[in-house]
């Protein structure tokens, strides 16, 4: 291949156990009264040979163990009045660490291996930086609902309180990161930078502890034969989260230094958790034939510590380190040559004087209109809005310089040298401050159809289509939900665009058909069905692949070559799924002008069938024999394409990388066929 660059495939195998335990106990006290109480055990490992890159020399076990236990009481205080009690006790652990290792990428000592980027499109070679973690929670909650009836209201009341407690340890990038710009500077020993925790400085272990309340009240009001309301108000309120050991920036970036802190915000932002909740259904003409139903809701999201929890354990005491070329030029393979000369950074913090909760509006409605005998057809539109998300953005980033056209340069080229020379930060005493903030919003339309046959006369069918828009500011949340800061920090519009899991257009199809053969054992009790499955590719981003503007952010952008559109950019080969040349590298220092999620990658069809046999044994007892095959037709669906367009070169400039648009994934996988047996009794 050219470039000097080739591709090896390589194959494992990923053995996985699980063991699952049920257990329920029922009581009734009495006419009125009765308990029962519900324990599930939940324990399993996985063994992921390429868990750390493609070559199965830094494999990982992954490994879950959750306890739920749940209990209640039921009393049926009148004929109309009824009381629930509920309590409940839920502990998760889960916990991976790396189990393979290879001795020239321990870079420190007493830590597991590291990782190696040689850039050129090759693949990242070392120890998965996610690992090791080990998270345990525990939550015990408290409930009572009351369910009154009284003429044409059906009044629901209640509130529950729930305790939480989490523990985590989660030192990410432990062994750390090396980044070559190329293939030759890899050769040469010349790396850009390397990234990790910095010794004496890798304790991630955190405490967090909080209480979430909610009460509520709704009423199903039926106002007249024809119209049904349903009305209802939740009030969901937390505590501020205690966290031990806590220690944060209270104002970045003016923040003189990282300070001590008791709780997770300055104030408690979940005070304001109103969620209103309007619904209707209208029956127009009274038939039970034809029915419209429409609803809205506003639903706040608690932030929970899967939000903030790693604003915490990647602060100090635990610290981040990086050295680069703009600092102190990194020598391979000892790392932090030296650590005074690595500026206080944030990787993933929270804002502390957050004083909002996301939140989302949804609406809805529907026609639904029964039009043959057991077959209904639905037409309706969903639509929402989503605001004050969490969203990463760096909020000490690198002063722009306008120049005469009006051009904001963050940097200056490193001349002889491959990369970026930035600009001085807004506060020259920190580096990078990536921090959470509630600002991201999202929006989301749709269209969406439906016919449904119930089973009635040996035949059960539906088909579903859905045409939808949706776009926002990053389609991750923040903290362990994923999300990538602000390309631009200066204007975080830039990055608004079509959501990652977008999907234009949705189709599936599913039968069942009870083959009308009767008379004896052989004929009696075939059944058919099948799925078709159809959506189109989800969208991604072409990206220069390294930073070229000084801002230090992810997945910058290139720009449009003059006279190329984007609607012709994508060619739909597997070896070369969008045209590089499409695309021009920004000059030194500027950000593109493409898109985020500007691209669509391959559709994914599958075609599953079923054949099923029932033969009825004595009583109620029968044998079922079922053959099935997955994906019918082998379709091949494909992967996204490497998004990197171009390999970084000196004085600011660069090549087209020559893995551009190249496919080397499946989405799904080949035609699979299956028989089984099943004993009902």
């Amino acid at each position: 291949m050219s470039g000097g660059v080739g591709q090896v495939n390589q194959v494992d195998t990923t053995t996985g156990h699980e063991n699952y335990v049920l257990g329920r106990f029922d009581y009734t006290l009495s006419s009125k009264n009765s308990l029962f109480a519900r324990y599930v055990s939940d324990t399993a490992d996985l063994f992921e040979p390429f868990s750390g890159s493609n070559i199965p020399l830094w494999s990982a076990t992954n490994k879950t163990n959750n306890q739920i236990l749940t209990a209640e009481h039921r009393r049926l205080v009148s004929s109309n009045l009824v009381n629930q009690l509920r309590f409940g006790f839920v502990r998760t652990r889960e916990l991976a660490d790396n189990t393979g290792a290879v001795p020239q990428l321990t870079f420190f000592p007493g830590r597991m291996n590291g990782t190696v980027t040689a850039g050129s499109g090759i693949s990242i070679i070392g120890a998965n930086q996610l690992n090791p973690f080990d998270i345990l929670q525990r939550k015990y909650s408290l409930a009572d609902d009351v369910y009154l009836h009284h003429g044409s209201h059906a009044i629901k009341v209640g509130g529950a309180f729930e305790r939480q407690e989490t523990d985590i340890n989660a030192p990410f990038q432990w062994g750390g990161v090396w980044t070559f710009t190329s293939l030759q500077t890899f050769l040469l020993n010349q790396p850009t930078s390397i990234v990790g925790a910095l010794p004496g400085q890798d304790n991630a272990y955190r405490e967090f502890r909080e209480n979430d309340i909610v009460v509520y009240a709704q009423d199903d009001w039926k106002v007249a034969q024809k119209l049904t309301l349903n009305l209802g108000l939740r009030y969901a309120p937390t505590t501020n989260a205690m966290v031990t050991p806590g220690i944060t920036l209270v104002d970045p970036p003016r923040s003189p230094a990282f300070t001590p802190v008791e709780t997770v915000f300055a104030t408690n932002a979940s005070l304001k958790n109103v969620d209103p909740r309007l619904g209707a259904v209208y029956d127009p003409f009274d038939d039970h034939k034809t029915s419209i139903r429409a609803g809205y809701g506003v639903f706040h999201n608690v932030v929970a510590p899967r939000v903030y929890a790693s604003a915490y354990y990647l602060n100090p005491p635990f610290t981040i380190g990086r050295q680069d070329l703009t600092v102190v030029p990194p020598v391979f393979p000892t790392p932090f040559t030296s650590v005074a000369a690595s500026l206080p950074t944030i990787s993933q913090g929270i804002d502390y004087q957050t004083t909002n909760t996301p939140y989302q509006e949804q609406w809805n409605v529907n026609v639904q209109r029964e039009v043959f005998e057991e077959t209904l057809v639905t037409v309706g539109y969903i639509g929402s809005r989503s605001s004050n998300l969490f969203k990463q953005r760096d909020v000490n980033p690198v002063t722009g310089r306008t120049l005469a056209d009006g051009t904001v340069v963050y940097g200056v080229p490193r001349g002889a040298a491959a990369g970026i020379t930035p600009n001085a930060r807004f506060n020259p005493s920190f580096s990078v401050l990536n921090t959470g903030t509630s600002f991201a919003t999202s929006t989301y339309h749709s269209l969406q159809t439906s016919f449904n046959r119930r089973f009635y006369r040996n035949v059960q069918a539906q088909v579903s289509y859905a045409y939808a828009k949706c776009r926002d500011l990053s389609s991750g949340n923040f903290g362990g939900e994923g999300g990538t800061a602000s390309t631009n920090p200066y204007d975080p519009e830039y990055d608004f665009g079509p959501c990652g899991f977008s999907r234009t257009h949705t189709f599936r199809a599913s039968a069942v058909v009870a083959l009308p053969f009767h008379g004896n054992q052989f004929v009696d009790g075939w059944q058919v069905s099948g799925i078709l499955n159809r959506t189109s590719g989800s969208p991604f981003t072409p990206a220069i692949g390294f930073d070229q503007s000084g801002l230090g952010t992810l997945n910058q952008r290139p720009n449009l070559a003059p006279g190329r559109d984007l609607a012709g950019a994508v060619t739909h080969d597997i070896n070369q799924w969008f045209d590089p040349t499409v695309f021009t590298l920004p000059p030194a220092g500027t950000l593109g002008n493409v898109g985020r999620n500007s691209l669509v990658g391959p559709s994914f069809m599958t075609l599953d069938l079923a054949l099923l046999k029932n033969i009825r044994l004595q009583a109620s007892s029968s044998i079922q024999l079922r053959a099935e095959v997955f994906n019918l037709t082998n379709r091949p669906n494909f992967g996204q394409p490497s998004v990197n367009v171009f390999s970084q070169a000196p004085n600011g400039g660069g090549a087209f990388n020559p893995t551009a648009g190249r496919i080397t994934t499946l989405a799904g996988s080949a035609r699979q066929i299956q028989f089984a047996a099943k004993l009902i009794f």
